[in-house]
This record gives C-alpha cells, structure tokens and sequence, in this order.
C-alpha cells in the first residue's frame, strides 16, 4: 500500500507576489528505503492577464509562464527539470474554448517530442461531456488516441 501526504503553503507579499513551501511525504513498500520527505520552495508573480511560477527543490525545478490571451484563448510555456534525472523538458499548450459551441480544445507539444491534444464538447442539455484524446510521439512511434464520456 502507498501513503502519499502533500502540504503547500502560500502567503502573499504583496498584491502581487506569493511565497511558499511544499512537503510531500510519501511511504510504501514500493517507496526506496520505504519512506520519502521532499521539501521545496515556491513563488508565483501575478499580473492582469498572465502568471509566472516557479518551485525549487532539491529534486529540481518548475518554471511555468500563463498567459490569458483574450477570452477564448489561453497559452502556458513551461519548463520541468529534474536534477536526478539530468534532464529537462521543454512544453508549450494553449487552451481554445468556444462557449456558443460549448466545445474546448487543448493542445500540447513539449521537447520530447509529444504531441497531445484534447476535444470536449458538452452534451448539452445533459449533464455530460464527449472528449476524444490524442498523443503521439513520432520519434519512439507511439501513438495513443481515445475517447471518454465525463459526468458531471
């Protein structure tokens, strides 16, 4: 059995800017040494129509840019590094949503070569959603695509 336990905190500095800490504990049979603590710090600086955040930690760190583009659109860049790993990844999305057609449309594309991309369109007037998914990766020929029936 796996026990994970995650804690963030975040306080403002100012109207714009927020600090933080994280703690993830996590512990199981499948966990090296049978238990795992992993602390990081945290910051985000908000402006009117975009975000830049970022974690640091002894694992490594996250930087990641939003940008509001106008109503329907919006864009993020993100970057993920892993110190044990020695590796990094690259990943840029954006997020078209088209509120009379009740539909959104996510895409995504990151320095491993991924491709993604997600269409939901609300079944309206019932409570349901309709999404077909894809993922590609034509460097390791992976392909993966799928569709689902969200409730709520």
């Amino acid at each position: 059995m796996l026990f994970k336990s995650c804690k963030i905190t975040f306080k403002s500095v100012t109207r714009r800017l927020a600090l933080g800490a994280e703690l993830v504990y996590q512990s199981g049979a499948r966990v090296v040494g049978g238990e795992i603590a992993v602390t990081s710090a945290a910051a985000r600086y908000t402006m009117d129509d975009s975000e830049v955040s970022g974690t640091l930690g002894a694992a490594g760190f996250h930087v990641c840019y939003f940008k509001q583009a106008s109503e329907q659109l919006q864009v993020v860049a993100e970057m993920d590094t892993s110190f044990r790993g020695m590796e990094s990844v690259g990943t840029i999305g954006y997020q078209v949503t088209i509120p009379k057609a009740d539909l959104v449309f996510r895409g995504m594309v990151d320095s491993n070569w991924n491709i993604g991309a997600v269409l939901e369109k609300k079944l309206q007037p019932l409570p349901f959603t309709f999404a077909l998914s894809g993922m590609a990766n034509q460097a390791k020929q992976q392909f993966k695509f799928g569709c689902g029936l969200i409730i709520g």
